[in-house]
């Protein structure tokens, strides 16, 4: 009994030190946090202490009422330069104009800032002062251990742009999360400490005040067709990997080093009018991933020549089962380094091995120009500024007699839910100017902005996990932009996942 008195008060003892040495901690971490806040926006997103200071993060409210979006962000140095750390997310539709984006620190000061570069990817994005920073900013420090199962953590952040320099806390409730949608997908740790729209790119800290991660996203149920909310499951992608990606942005010109294999990967799925009641009308047509095309002149195009229509069965002696997978682990290949692939065609297994190269700009424009060639019969050009696409309609293929009445009604709501836009009318398309691409559905959209053809590229790789996709074209006469479908799989009836890498 005595040992038992003795280790429950040695526990309310750590505990008590715990919670005296919270608000120390935070005193020290809360000059480092900013709300980054955008006053002009463009209509497509960008293909990216001391003790009792914190009193001064409350004396008076912070007026964001003409912004036309704000989120959270946090700073650290490198080179003993500052930069803030912040989700692509919040920053993509900022304008380039002066003024446009700016950061507010613990005081109020206003900062003019500027995207060095992010990965929309991974959601994250760097930022620079225009201006030296004052004192009141602080700098905080990624953690090199990894964050452990039930530590405390805490979430600083402005949320819904009303209240900034907010804490929760809570626990590390799991690690190496995987998303859904299109980014943001691998590498995420899940916390009860709360976060919500605002908190986007504010740290994740220990009690020690070290970044383990940062606030990305939050997590909802679908209960009757209604989005709830669940606030005690919440996403912020792990300090290793936030570390590699800022490191690679500040010495690579703004962005992420990746290896390029010059492969498309797919998996196809046919449309079921019985499942499509219960509202996910799609099922597996391929069981595994499959090698679909080899871009021409790729570090794959003599390596795996003959296996195209294989089936992919591991990655680097990782066992994959869908495109996500094989995309996890293509993430992890490093640039200039050899990549195995075990497939399976006609029933004979084979590892292929063959050095990868790495992603550059000429790469991403191949991709557009191959995507558009493959699976739209268009081709691309440039006028030394805009991208310029020719387009030939492609015609669907005939109904059969039996897909009539409510299955097709119920499947084209669910093609609309699924971001597919109607087909043009006309049988060919005059040469246009490319200004965005992307997906939209009838609950949301992810849309960039196209500057350039390596732009168009990035944005194939993001969306063909969606399955259809949008090219945005305007004429030359400025009338509103039109949406041109592309559908990899060429069928309404066939939803195609499509990786490019």
């Amino acid at each position: 009994m005595k040992k038992i008195s003795i280790l429950l008060g040695l526990l309310i003892f750590g505990l008590g030190v715990r919670a005296q040495n919270a608000p120390e901690m935070l005193e020290n971490v809360i000059g480092a946090v900013v709300t980054v806040a955008i006053y002009e926006t463009e209509e497509n997103m960008q293909p990216m202490g001391f003790r009792g200071v914190a009193d001064k993060a409350y004396e008076r409210i912070l007026d964001l009422s003409d912004t036309k979006t704000s989120g959270s962000g946090f700073v650290i140095e490198r080179n003993g330069k500052k930069y803030i750390i912040t989700n692509a997310h919040v920053v993509e539709n900022a304008s380039a104009k002066s003024g446009a984006l700016v950061v507010y620190s613990i005081d109020q000061t206003k900062y003019e800032v500027k995207v060095v570069g992010g990965d929309s990817f991974y959601d994250l994005a760097v930022l620079e002062f225009l201006s030296t920073p004052g004192p009141e900013i602080t700098s905080i420090y990624f953690r090199a251990e990894e964050a452990r199962l039930g530590e405390q953590v805490y979430a600083l952040g402005n949320p819904l742009g009303e209240y900034p320099y907010t804490v929760t806390d809570g626990i590390i409730s799991a690690k190496n999360r995987v998303r859904g949608g299109i980014t943001g997908k691998f590498g995420f740790l899940q916390t009860t400490a709360t976060v919500i729209w605002g908190n986007s790119g504010g740290p994740l800290v220990d009690a020690k005040g070290k970044v383990l991660g940062i606030n990305s996203q939050i997590a909802f149920a679908n209960r009757g067709g209604k989005q709830i909310w669940q606030p005690q499951i919440n996403f912020a992608l792990e300090a290793g990997i936030c570390n590699r990606l800022v490191k690679d942005i500040l010495e690579n010109d703004g962005l992420v080093r990746r290896a390029w294999l010059g492969l498309e990967v797919a998996q196809q799925f046919d449309y079921d009018s019985y499942l499509a009641m219960y509202g996910e009308p799609w099922v597996k047509r391929d069981s595994l991933p499959i090698l679909k095309n080899i871009l021409p002149g790729s570090p794959a195009t003599m390596a795996l020549k003959g296996y195209i229509g294989a089936s992919i069965l591991k990655v680097n002696g990782v066992a994959v089962r869908n495109v996500q997978e094989v995309l996890g682990e293509f993430e992890r290949v490093k640039p200039n380094s050899e990549v195995s692939l075990e497939v399976v065609k006609q029933g004979k297994k084979e590892t292929i091995r063959f050095k990868s190269g790495e992603l550059s700009v000429k790469n991403l424009e191949d991709i557009a120009k191959f995507v558009v060639a493959e699976h739209s019969k268009g081709t691309l050009t440039t006028d030394g500024e805009a991208v310029i696409f020719k387009y030939k309609q492609v015609e669907e293929e005939e109904e059969t007699p039996k897909k009539k009445g409510n299955e097709i009604e119920q499947r084209e709501r669910n093609l609309r839910y699924r971001g597919v836009m109607e087909e043009r009318e006309q049988s060919e398309v005059p040469e246009e100017k490319i200004i965005a691409g992307g997906i939209e559905t009838s609950s949301s959209s992810s849309i960039w902005r196209v500057d350039k053809m390596s732009d168009l590229g990035a944005i194939f790789r993001l969306s063909g996990m969606a399955g259809v996709f949008n090219l945005y074209v305007a004429d030359e006469y400025g009338g509103d932009p039109e949406a041109i479908q592309i559908n990899p799989s060429g069928s309404s009836q066939i939803f195609q996942v499509t990786l490019w890498y």
